[in-house]
């Protein structure tokens, strides 16, 4: 009998162990009672130990012990392994990220940028060393530690360091710094995103413009309306380049600093005055961005057929069943078929959304130098319809074209150092307010963007921002979820264990 309460005693004693290690790491604010615990468990753990110390050293000395004891010191056992593994653990990280967008793993954008760096980058974050308010920061700036040798980051406490903060305008917990060589910025609330466009800016940024031709009513990146295009532009900003707009008809010269000039659904003609300057400045070793709605535009229409492109008066429908799983009609086509031999879409592989499409093509037997390459084409089960302002949009063979078509193209004069580029799309809409976050539409933009002004290296599929999938629980359930599993199931899977052993022992 006395040996059996004996092996109570030890048994209690690896509850209160156990029980005061989940008090003390999880529930801080009980650490007094998490202590009082331990001791407590301790102190059982040792009475038994002197109590069954000749049952001990008989284990010892032959190999032979009770099941009772056995169990005992199997458990003190497995507690030491599982402080052992956790010790490792720390020590030696291993990540699986299960995430449905990846958000702990980065982007190939993000890891392009950064294998491109060949001088340090330091990113300093504004928190708290201890407790961090920014937790997701903190697990981001590490992975891009841990990726590049170029990059150094410190985590530095803004109450402890206040001509710091005040040095790099910091007035908050959370925001970081990125610092280059002279240069530095801040941000707020930084995630992937932010952290990777503000590097690619202070390390790549500065000197040639995107400038958006303006004047014929076209949309306007300063616009943050549907069908304003704010979010390109600030998204431009993110890849290293500024923006501006241009108005040709007020001004006797293209500016030195254009990178690239952008002309997106204009609703008036741009004059033959205006259209000269462009051809100039194109043929020059210009970069030229030209999106346009279907019957847009008969002046530029006219100016693009001097390089051999196209654009046509129709109208893309699509009747597969891609568009309708995003509730879209079809009018409004999905487009995932793209040319992997060009630098734009070589590894792009998301789908476009593409509202009011029209048809782009080579001219057949005009000779240029330019060099001609299709970017994307629509599905088979789509059609350009030649009627599409009288009639329905029904296919009619006698004079509608088959799918697949093209849709985007890209030209360059080959083999020139100072090579002339420009990309022509059948559509200006897909870059609006209302439709760049749809898939892969900002991605593709961006990368005719980086291609146009010469960054290659740049073009990547881009770190996405997580979506909210917040469950919202008040308090109380917060609470209670949180005991039931951090402390009442673990609890009780060991008590079960113990009558499970008890019961066996009375047999």
């Amino acid at each position: 009998m006395r040996k059996r309460y004996l092996k109570i005693v030890g048994i209690i004693g690896l509850d209160l162990i156990f029980l005061g290690i989940l008090l003390a790491w999880i529930l801080t604010e009980y650490i007094i009672v998490a202590r009082i615990f331990l001791i407590a468990g301790l102190v059982l753990i040792f009475i038994w130990s002197i109590s069954s110390w000749k049952i001990i050293k008989t284990f010892i000395g032959k190999g032979t012990l009770g099941s009772g004891t056995r169990a005992i010191l199997s458990s003190i056992f497995l507690i030491g392994i599982l402080i052992i593994i956790n010790i490792l653990g720390a020590k030696y990280k291993y990540r699986i990220d299960s995430t449905a967008e990846n958000l702990f793993t980065l982007s190939d954008g993000t890891k392009k940028i950064l294998a491109n760096l060949d001088e340090k980058v330091k990113i300093l974050l504004f928190d708290n060393p201890d407790a961090p308010i920014n937790q997701d920061a903190v697990d981001i700036i590490i992975e891009y530690d841990q990726f590049s040798p170029h990059i150094d980051y410190e985590i530095i406490d803004p109450d402890r360091n206040p001509q710091l903060s005040n040095k790099y305008n910091v007035t908050e917990y959370g925001q970081a710094v990125i610092i280059y060589n002279e240069r530095s910025k801040t941000i707020s609330a930084p995630d992937e995103e932010k952290l990777t466009a503000t590097i690619k800016q202070i390390v790549w940024g500065g000197g040639k413009k995107v400038y958006f031709l303006v004047g014929h009513r076209e949309f306007s990146p300063f616009s943050k309306k549907a069908q304003g295009l704010s979010i390109f532009a600030q998204s431009i900003t993110y890849e290293g380049l500024d923006f501006d707009t241009l108005n040709l008809f007020a001004t006797s010269d293209i500016p030195d600093d254009a990178g690239m000039i952008v002309i997106i659904g204009p609703k008036t003609n741009p004059l033959s005055g205006e259209l000269d300057m462009l051809s100039s400045y194109f043929e020059n070793g210009g970069k030229l961005l030209v999106m346009l709605n279907p019957g847009q535009s008969d002046s530029l229409a006219k100016f693009l057929t001097r390089y051999g492109v196209r654009i046509h008066n129709n109208m893309i429908f699509d009747l597969s069943s891609q568009g309708s799983m995003f509730g879209l009609g079809p009018e409004m086509p999905i487009i995932r078929a793209y040319e992997s031999r060009h630098p734009i879409t070589a590894e792009f592989n998301l789908l476009t959304m593409m509202p009011t499409l029209c048809t782009v093509s080579k001219i057949q037997g005009l000779q240029t130098p330019f060099e001609y390459t299709e970017l994307a084409r629509s599905s088979e089960k789509s059609w350009a319809d030649i009627d599409w302002q009288t009639e329905k949009a029904v296919f009619d063979p006698r004079k509608d074209i088959p799918g697949p078509l093209t849709i985007a193209c890209a030209i360059q004069y080959p083999n020139r150092k100072d090579s002339p580029r420009m990309v022509v799309i059948g559509d200006a809409d897909f870059v609006t307010n209302e439709y760049i976050d749809f898939m892969g539409n900002k991605d593709f933009a961006l990368n005719i963007v980086n291609w146009l002004t010469e960054q290659e290296k740049m073009i990547s599929i881009r770190p996405k921002n997580p979506k909210n999938r917040q469950l919202l629980l008040t308090p109380e359930q917060e609470n209670r979820i949180l005991y039931i599993s951090i402390l009442a199931l673990p609890f009780l899977a060991l008590i079960f264990a113990e009558i499970a052993w008890w019961l066996k022992q009375r047999e």
